[in-house]
């Protein structure tokens, strides 16, 4: 079986590079051909450690003999090079706004887009990975970032820093385009918010970056308060005042706290002097549960005559009842729809049993859903 060797080395110009850099293979699609390397440990870090250029050399082992190799590319001696330029303004591999790869950088990007030269060996390399598919094993391979003019740090680098590669193991990736070898590299890492329930959910980031932006309502003083939201979007629901007993006549099951207004089948005239009316300003009809209703809370015995109208913001009529008890959950007019959410007028018109209940009551509600 033979063996595809990726020789992926990465080397600093010795004019103007002094940088000592531990560089990992995180991932890799050999589809693709993104990657994405972590660079950390080193001594690096100034604008010019990023000058200078990748030198990738792809191999075949065993070598096959020059008269049996199928890519015109390839040395006698079984390979061939990809010259990677970095210190160019139409070449940027990730370094971030600073444009220096330093540690703690995680850089992804496409191997034969990023690079524009090549020494012309491009296509005829691109051909040479994905011959990959026959029976063999890919081997992916990177050398540290070094300044010593060599590919392994064999002698001392300019800066005098030591060499950084202390675990080889992250430096290698092998893999097979069949699953020869046990499947294929772990996945390129992009970066990005992968909560599904986030108004910028990402679905091609498989890293979460923090930058999820989760709706609701942010003020812990709230009725419906949600722990997991970071964005308020105006939906908090607070304190809606009535009657909480179920077996009242006035029953108000939108109701959080109780005002001592229930009325029961006994209840005396007495009850009916000085009726307050309380209308609640927003609802969320949303089917939560919470608060999906529009009704107005008082005494419905104590009214002779009784009307409540919704405009919407043109002046047309979008519900109407004849009862402090009926509930309006945001359907149109003739219920053919549901209004959209914004700010609603309503206005009442109620005649008492006595005359000091005779009221008309003029306001605004708002739904948020």
């Amino acid at each position: 079986m033979k063996k595809i060797i990726l020789f992926f080395s990465l080397i600093l110009s010795s004019l103007f590079g002094f940088a000592q850099c531990n560089v990992a293979i995180a991932g890799f699609d050999p589809v693709s051909l993104e990657m994405t390397i972590i660079v950390y440990d080193g001594h690096c870090g100034s604008s010019a450690d990023s000058i200078g250029e990748f030198l990738l050399t792809l191999t075949f082992d065993p070598v096959i003999p020059a008269d049996e190799n199928p890519f015109p590319c390839f040395s006698p001696n079984g390979d061939t090079d990809l010259l990677f330029p970095l210190d160019l303004p139409f070449v940027n591999i990730g370094e971030g706004e600073d444009e220096i790869i330093q540690s703690g950088d995680t850089l992804t990007f496409n191997l034969i887009e990023s690079q524009p030269l090549g020494l012309g060996t491009t296509s005829c390399w691109q051909e040479a990975i994905n011959a990959g598919a026959f029976e063999s094993c890919i081997v992916l391979f990177i050398n540290q970032i070094n300044d010593s003019e060599t590919l392994d740090g064999g002698t001392t680098g300019l800066g005098g820093f030591p060499y950084p590669d202390t675990n080889v193991d992250d430096n290698v990736i092998i893999f097979s385009l069949t699953d020869a070898c046990g499947g294929l590299p772990p996945p390129p890492i992009y970066f990005g918010c992968t909560n599904p329930e986030a108004t910028n959910f990402d679905p091609q980031a498989n890293t979460d970056d923090g930058s999820c932006i989760i709706e609701g309502c942010t003020d812990a003083n709230a009725l419906n308060f949600d722990p997991e939201a970071n964005s308020d979007d105006g939906s908090c629901l607070y304190v809606i005042f009535g009657c909480t007993d179920p077996s009242a006549l006035n029953y108000n099951p939108l109701a959080s706290v109780d005002d001592n207004s229930c009325l029961y089948e006994n209840a005396g005239p007495s009850e009916c002097h000085e009726v307050s009316i309380f209308v609640p300003n927003v609802f969320s009809p949303n089917n939560d549960g919470v608060n999906d209703g529009f009704q107005v809370i008082t005494k419905a015995q104590c009214f002779l005559e009784w009307k409540t109208y919704i405009f919407n913001r043109w002046g047309s009529v979008v519900w109407e009842a004849d009862s402090p008890d009926s509930i309006w959950y945001g359907e149109g007019y003739g219920e053919t729809h549901y209004v959209s959410d914004g700010v609603y007028v309503y206005k009442i018109e109620a005649i008492g049993t006595s005359p000091e209940n005779t009221q008309s009551v003029l306001g605004h509600v708002t739904i948020f859903r």
